[in-house]
Formats: structure tokens, C-alpha cells, sequence
């Protein structure tokens, strides 16, 4: 009888790990059960192991699909291009299973080559000074625009096409995927991730699925750069007239039904046509960049609204500000628009700007047009108080 016992005990044992789902790596043998028993246990142990690894494999593949289509979702709904590219390298990462990557990006102002953003890690870095080295594999990507993977980055044919590989290895990348961003039959991007250490590989399920990301984000991409076209001044990188006349409108509208204080600024460079005159419209077109970076230097990032209003003039409009803080901004950017010349080789142009300010609120017959032309008004004030002053 205690024979019997010591040989059903670890048989119960081992039933009883099974439906914990902690199954023996090796096959179970048990005297007393005979070899058709032992079989059809080890049967079941084996056809449980299979099943398992099978749900696993459905529920990454589930969770993967879930992560892609979240990406391509929240990639589709932007609109701003800094975000578009911030929201895409991280999710190429993450789905490619990377340990870091960038994102390069063709101007379609000037066609140069540049990157957008990097991942590194947790952190991400923009650094556009960077271009795209014409040896290297994103060029060769950037020009055919095929997909290139390495899962051996000392292979003979990753060396023989990229140049320098020091920085790659010396990191520890073991495997590299180059993947184009297409839209129709133009290449508009190339993404580079890498990942670092060990026996790390681009799996073809992960090729598959930053191939259906790519599509996504070319796409949103064209169209942050359409929709960047149609509100951003080419030249001064401010927002156009129309787009400007148009938040006015509705934060008029606002102010009228809800309440608030909003104030408008018009500027006027100071005898600019002298400075096209003596130094060329080049030159000209340069003094205005310049005088647009100190406007946008002196805003709040994401509330006031700056635009280029005409030839030499601009208009900012500052949302929730009084007329006493709105002069102070206006003085303030007066002054430092002084005390930055401008420097053309060896020349120095000496720039000043006028200034009118306007303010409102909720007065209820108060119109957008009637707010310009207040600020115009008070523009031409300054003008002829001697220019160089904020009215």
C-alpha cells in the first residue's frame, strides 16, 4: 500500500503543477501508470505547451494591432507637423521593437534632405542642422525608395554601403532597417531605427507593420505640409492674412458670447523701402525674416497670434490682454528690434519699427474690421509722431 502511495503522490504532484500551467520541460514517467498512460499524459502536457504559445503569439499580435491602429489613428488627426513627427518616430520604435531611431524629412521648399526629430532611448532630440550624408543608406533609400534591413550590421554588405559604421557599432547596434516614407511615387521621408545589443533581428512581422505606419504617416505628413502652405508665410515663417482674419473673426465671436479682453498690434518697419532701394530686395527679404524671429521671440508660444499683414507690416493679435499690457509688449519689441541691427556682410542696417495698439471688451457692436483699423490708426499716429514708437 505505501508502495502504491509513493508512486501516485508525485503523479498527483505533477497533475495538480499542470493546472497551475506550470508544465515539466522534460517528459514525465510514472511506473505505476504503464506506457500507454505515460504517453497520453505526456501527449497532453506537450498539446497544453502548444496552445499556449499559440494564445501568446495571438495576444502580442493583438496587442501589436491595437498599438497600430492607436498610432495611425492619433497620426491621422494631426495637423501640426512637429507633433506629426514626435507622435511617428515614437510609435516606429515602439512597434518596431527599437531602441532608438530618426526621422528625416525632404523640404519641399528647397528639397534638401534634413532631420526632423531623433529618439534616443527615452528622450527625443531635434536637430535639423543634420542632412542626410549622400554615402550613406538613407540617401540610397531617399533615392530609390526601397526598404533596406540589416540584422547584421558587420556583414560585408553594410559595410560596403555605409560609411562611417564606427558610431552604429560602437553602441552596440546589431541590426538597422531604413524604411522610406512615399507618398504615391515621390519619397518624402526616411525613418532609421536601430537595435542595440545582443541577437536582436527585424522580425517580418514588424517589417509588415511599420510598412502600414509608413503609409499612414506619409500621408499625414503631405498633409501638415499642405495645410502648413496654406497658413504660414513662406518668407517669415508667420501666419498669413487669411488665416490671421479668420481666428479674429472667432475671437470676436468669443469675447462677444462669453466675455474676455483682446488686444491687436500692427507694426510698420521704419524705411524699408530705403533698405530694398540701397541694398536690393534680397537683402530686403532678409531684414524682414529677421524682424519676424524677434516678434515670435517676444510672444507666449501657443497664445498670441503673429502674422505677416502686408509688404513691411505685421499684426499680432494677443488674446486675454489689456491695453496697458499689449503697449508694454509692443515697446518691448520695439526696443528690441533697436537694439538688433541687422548685419549684411560687412554692412550694419540699423532697423527700427512703428507701432499701433489696439484693445477691446466684450463691447457688443465691436467688429474685427473696426479692431484693425483702431490699430491702424494709432499706427499711423506713431508714424508721424517721427516713427520709431509704439501709439
Amino acid at each position: 500500500m505505501k508502495t502504491k502511495e509513493k508512486e501516485i503522490d508525485p503523479l498527483i504532484k505533477t497533475i495538480l503543477a499542470v493546472s497551475r500551467g506550470e508544465l515539466p520541460e522534460t517528459p514525465v514517467s510514472f511506473p505505476g501508470l504503464g506506457g500507454e498512460l505515460n504517453s497520453a499524459l505526456n501527449a497532453m502536457v506537450e498539446y497544453l505547451r502548444s496552445e499556449r504559445e499559440e494564445f501568446r503569439e495571438l495576444e502580442e499580435q493583438s496587442l501589436d494591432s491595437y498599438c497600430l491602429n492607436y498610432a495611425c489613428r492619433l497620426i491621422s488627426s494631426a495637423l501640426d507637423l512637429a507633433e506629426i513627427d514626435r507622435i511617428s518616430l515614437e510609435a516606429f520604435v515602439d512597434i518596431g521593437n527599437a531602441d532608438r531611431g530618426s526621422l528625416m524629412l525632404k523640404d519641399i521648399r528647397t528639397g534638401a534632405w534634413k532631420v526632423a526629430l531623433i529618439r534616443d532611448g527615452d528622450r527625443f532630440i531635434q536637430d535639423d542642422s543634420k542632412v542626410i550624408n549622400k554615402g550613406g543608406i538613407p540617401a540610397l533609400v531617399a533615392e530609390d525608395g526601397k526598404l533596406k534591413i540589416f540584422n547584421d550590421l558587420k556583414s560585408k554588405e553594410y559595410v560596403a554601403l555605409y560609411r562611417p559604421v564606427g558610431d552604429e557599432l560602437k553602441r552596440g547596434a546589431t541590426a538597422y532597417l531604413c524604411l522610406p516614407l512615399k507618398e504615391k511615387q515621390y519619397t518624402i521621408g526616411v525613418v532609421n531605427l536601430y537595435k542595440d545589443g545582443g541577437e536582436a533581428v527585424f522580425s517580418q512581422s514588424e517589417v509588415n507593420a511599420l510598412a502600414i505606419l509608413a503609409s499612414y504617416v506619409s500621408s499625414s505628413i503631405c498633409t501638415a505640409h499642405f495645410y502648413e502652405l496654406a497658413i504660414y508665410d513662406s518668407l517669415t515663417r508667420l501666419h498669413m492674412r487669411s488665416y490671421f482674419e479668420v481666428r479674429l473673426d472667432e475671437e470676436v465671436l468669443r469675447i462677444r458670447n462669453r466675455g474676455g479682453e483682446l488686444s491687436l498690434i500692427m507694426f510698420d518697419l521704419d524705411n524699408f523701402k530705403k533698405i530694398n532701394d540701397t541694398y536690393g530686395h534680397p537683402a530686403g527679404d532678409r531684414v524682414l525674416k529677421h524682424v519676424a524671429r524677434i516678434i515670435m521671440d517676444e510672444l507666449r508660444k501657443g497664445i498670441d497670434l503673429p502674422a505677416r499683414y502686408g509688404g513691411e507690416e505685421f499684426i499680432v493679435m494677443l488674446p486675454g490682454t489689456p491695453l496697458e499690457a499689449a503697449l508694454k509688449v509692443a515697446q518691448r519689441i520695439n526696443r528690441m528690434v533697436a537694439r538688433r541691427p541687422f548685419r549684411l556682410d560687412s554692412e550694419t542696417i540699423l532697423i527700427t519699427v512703428s507701432a499701433g495698439v489696439s484693445s477691446f471688451r466684450q463691447a457688443p457692436r465691436m467688429t474685427p474690421g473696426k479692431l484693425i483699423l483702431r490699430a491702424d490708426s494709432a499706427l499711423y499716429q506713431a508714424k508721424n509722431k517721427g516713427r520709431n514708437r509704439v501709439c
